[in-house]
């Protein structure tokens, strides 16, 4: 539902409440409502058929499935139909600016495409070799932890050792 259907089942619902003789009217109304808001969120737009579509599958007795044959007929002939307005297009601009104009777009267009291609190559390899040195960095800190850790631990152990067969009696002296 669209925002404006919504609007207007809001005010028709305080229309009811405001009206209402009965519980059941506004209870009717409010049902109404919380129905299009619901419908509204679940609502998922589907693209119109088109003629040509339509006529194919008619014409094919079929469903309209994604591999039926009409959407694949209709798929091949607006791909061709395509094809021939875009070669259309590419006379009406040789004729209005000059026979060789559509080879120029087209090969600034293909240096356009290289020259972004090669940017994001070196964007890539920036991005790798920065993680490596994260990786790196993250490996070598590691290392250093680990060895504070068993560094620590040895000194408690020592520690621990020590105090535990201290002298305790008088006979140690």
């Amino acid at each position: 539902m669209d925002p404006a259907s919504l609007a207007l089942a809001i005010g028709a619902a305080k229309k009811i409440i405001d009206t209402c003789g009965d519980l059941k009217e506004a209870y009717k109304g409010i049902d109404d409502l919380l129905s299009h808001e619901e419908a509204a969120e679940n609502h998922t737009t589907k693209k119109p058929k088109t003629h040509q579509q339509k006529i194919l599958q008619q014409r094919a007795h079929d469903s309209g499935e994604a591999d039926s044959f009409s959407e694949i007929a209709d798929e091949v002939m607006t791909a061709k139909s395509n094809a021939i307005a875009l070669e259309n297009l590419f006379r009406e601009i040789d004729r209005k600016y000059g026979i060789g104009t559509v080879d120029e777009i087209k090969e600034i267009r293909a240096e356009r495409k290289a020259k972004r291609k090669k940017q994001a190559k070196e964007i890539a390899a920036a991005r790798k070799k920065e993680h490596e040195e994260r990786m790196a960095a993250l490996k070598k800190w590691s290392i250093i932890l680990a060895q504070l850790v068993g560094i620590a631990t040895a000194a408690v152990t020592i520690g621990y050792f020590v105090w535990a067969n201290r002298c305790v009696e008088a006979v140690c002296r």
